[in-house]
């Protein structure tokens, strides 16, 4: 049994969402991802990287749906851990992204 983001201090210990804490969803993804609690008009796309578990930056194109950030990782990237780094005012944010075979 896995559980992830055990908090001690929660009497859950469960860790609580923020409310402008930014998600990754659906994660594990086949191509395509979302950033939700993000606006496009205050995302800076410059400040987004992803990299595989050994540095090395993926392709991917980004967009506007609806109130989420739409992420479409390149054709052909293999199937693994990869990691989602990206800067909020001033704030740099990483998450861990799986990715699924297609």
């Amino acid at each position: 049994m896995y559980i992830k983001d055990y908090v001690r201090d929660s009497p859950t210990g469960i860790a609580e969402i923020k409310k402008n804490e930014i998600t990754i969803f659906p994660n594990p993804v086949t191509n395509t991802f979302y950033l939700s609690n993000l606006s496009f008009n205050s995302f800076d796309v410059s400040t987004l990287k992803i990299t595989d578990t050994f540095g090395k930056e993926t392709a991917y194109t980004c967009s506007q749906n609806n109130e989420n950030v739409e992420i479409k990782l390149e054709q052909g990237i293999a199937p693994g851990c990869y990691i989602v780094q990206y800067k909020l005012n001033n704030e740099l944010f990483t998450k861990k992204l799986l990715k699924g075979s297609e």
